[in-house]
């Protein structure tokens, strides 16, 4: 049984980050019970930019680089957007714990 609140992510931070102009780094926390996550990635906009009757899936993608700390897992991933902005969720055994969006601002 996964323990929804050992489950942590934010969408700043060491959580999500630029690696470089191509490449996003992808970190989830969770409960050490949990054996596989994958992320499900890609362009928030492929399904139209109006919304509506929306099926958006993305990419799937297991999460294999793990650490094991002293309460918790930190999984980690880098996944590259097409368009240099990104929507994902996580899911674990079936179960969507989590869904984010990442749209990176130019400066």
């Amino acid at each position: 049984m996964i323990h929804l609140e050992a489950v942590y992510h934010r969408a700043s931070q060491q959580f999500c980050y630029a690696l470089n102009e191509e490449i996003l780094m992808v970190g989830l926390q969770t409960g050490e019970e949990v054996e596989q996550v994958w992320i499900h990635y890609g362009d928030p906009f492929s399904t139209g930019i109006l919304g509506g009757n929306e099926a958006w899936e993305g990419s799937r993608e297991e999460i294999v680089t793990k650490m094991r700390l002293p309460q918790h897992l930190w999984w980690e991933i880098p996944v590259q957007p097409p368009y240099k902005r990104c929507r994902y969720f996580f899911e674990q055994n079936g179960s969507f714990i989590l869904r984010m969006a990442f749209i990176r601002q130019r400066m």
